[in-house]
């Protein structure tokens, strides 16, 4: 099918660029004359309107589609048939799709706040009986404020034959993010959406689809018979509880899953929660302990998204150990001194007490020959007499030689004859 060109009216809307084309459709910016309002327009391929199943379907999918009121779902403003060609016209979202937005280690806050609102939307569209078939981040319309809405609800639908398959004989839908029971052709719920929005979430996660060869069935048939590459053999830092919430996700079989896009929304943001709960506290974060009085410096973080050189920190030098100094010696001539005195003085008063006590006892032997002067040996022990700290003690003998001390004798009185 040949692109539009700008300035081409399909009913009161006129064509001003292409904003992307896909397999099956092509997608204009638009501008709806009457009301003054940009749209987008889908164009779907000319050879569709030749067939009368098609046009009966497309009309009746339409208008359930335009009945679709969400925030997380993309309006439809208006559909018709102009010159073999069918169109769907819809609102304008300038922020682009999701699939501009992927990048390497997305935040966790991040996938939950656009995983929620996009289950949001599957469940209003899915409670009123209609599939998507095709999610995937270029369905994921953004815009400036980070709130999403789905596009294309229905199409695939519309495109698709009542035995599954396109006139093309393809299957609808895109293999990297198809459900296993949908490539089978198998019956559809709820829960085919479920298995795309997982798949989506994986790739937001670990930073690839889980399933992609080298060719669209070998990609869809990974899907029915591979075992699903677990997140955290790809992305060690995956926490636990986020892997077993894709791994449900994506069982092959749909009653293994998730029944609903809310009910997988709300485990994955408990999965979150509970890993943030277990995670370490980093102590960059907090403030500084009671006691602490280290000055805290700011950390320089890793160059290697600038490609600076990081700068080149010299090692701290080796502190030298400072001499231990000598333990002061004590002066102990003084009290060397002071105990000899004491001692002395001690022992002079033992030897005169022990003098006066034995003349006294010479007194009293009546006529008794007064003992001479005899010399008393006396040994005092000296403690550390030699000044030098822990030396032996040493004995010094002191000679004493006590002074005797005669007894007084009373005069004799002559007696007075008073009888003469």
């Amino acid at each position: 099918m040949a692109a539009l060109q700008p300035g081409t009216y399909l009913g009161q809307y006129r064509i001003e660029q292409p904003l992307g084309s896909g397999g099956m459709a092509y997608v204009y910016s638009g501008h709806h004359v009457a009301l003054d309002r940009p749209v987008a327009v889908k164009v779907l391929p000319a050879h569709f309107s030749m067939d009368a199943g098609f046009v009966n379907r497309f009309r009746q999918e339409a208008r359930t589609i335009a009945r679709l009121r969400h925030p997380h779902i993309l309006e439809v403003y208006d559909f018709g048939e102009q010159d073999g060609l069918t169109y769907i016209v819809m609102e304008y979202v300038n922020g682009g799709t999701l699939d501009n937005r992927l990048r390497p280690r997305i935040p966790f806050e991040w996938v939950t706040n656009i995983v929620t609102q996009i289950a949001s939307g599957l469940d209003y569209a899915h409670q009123r009986g209609v599939l998507h078939r095709d999610i995937k981040p270029r369905n994921i319309l953004m815009n400036d404020d980070d709130s999403v809405v789905i596009a294309d609800f229905g199409i695939a639908k519309i495109m698709e034959s009542p035995h599954g398959i396109t006139q093309t004989g393809t299957i609808l839908g895109t293999p990297e993010y198809m459900a296993p029971e949908q490539a089978l052709s198998k019956p559809l719920d709820a829960r085919c959406d479920v298995y795309s929005l997982g798949v989506m979430v994986y790739q937001m996660v670990v930073g690839r689809v889980p399933f992609q060869a080298d060719s669209a069935l070998s990609t869809i048939m990974a899907h029915v018979h591979d075992p699903l590459p677990t997140p955290r053999s790809i992305n060690p830092s995956i926490p636990v509880p986020v892997e077993q919430v894709l791994i449900k996700s994506l069982a092959k079989l749909p009653e293994d899953r998730y029944a609903s896009a809310g009910e997988f929304a709300r485990a994955l943001q408990g999965a979150v929660d509970q890993a943030r709960t277990k995670a370490p506290r980093s102590p960059a974060k907090h403030g500084r302990r009671a006691g602490d009085t280290a000055s805290h410096r700011p950390v320089r973080l890793s160059n290697s998204v600038t490609g600076a050189r990081p700068p080149t920190v010299a090692p701290p030098a080796r502190a030298t150990p400072s001499p231990t100094p000598a333990a002061p010696v004590r002066n102990l001539r003084l009290p060397a001194i002071v105990a000899t005195m004491v001692v002395v003085a001690i022992a002079v008063f033992a030897l005169a007490f022990g003098a006066v006590r034995g003349g006294m006892d010479g007194g009293a032997s009546a006529g008794g020959p007064t003992p001479g002067p005899a010399a008393t040996r006396a040994e005092v022990v000296l403690p550390g007499a030699t000044g030098v700290p822990g030396a032996p003690a040493t004995v010094t003998p002191i000679l004493f030689t006590p002074t005797p001390v005669r007894p007084t004798v009373a005069p004799t009185v002559p007696a007075i004859n008073m009888g003469a």
